[in-house]
């Protein structure tokens, strides 16, 4: 399975703390560099992870997100 190296939204620390952050990411098996403000995981959990920054009021573009996260895969 390939693991991808995705970039957080710049602003995500003015409306999550790091403490929440973390749980989110532990929630979807997703590890944060926070320093980097990277996500690093599989695409089935930096999706997940993602749609739930997302948040429930919007439909998250899953194939846009996958095809988005391809420049981000990391060579193993």
């Amino acid at each position: 399975m390939s693991t991808y190296a995705a970039p957080l939204p710049e602003d995500i620390t003015s409306y999550l703390t790091g403490q929440q952050l973390n749980a989110m990411a532990q929630n979807h098996k997703v590890q944060l560099n926070l320093q980097d403000n990277m996500a690093i995981g599989t695409a089935d959990q930096l999706a997940n992870f993602f749609q739930e920054l997302d948040g429930p009021a919007q439909s998250f573009p899953i194939t846009a997100f996958l095809e988005w996260l391809q420049g981000f895969k990391l060579v193993q």
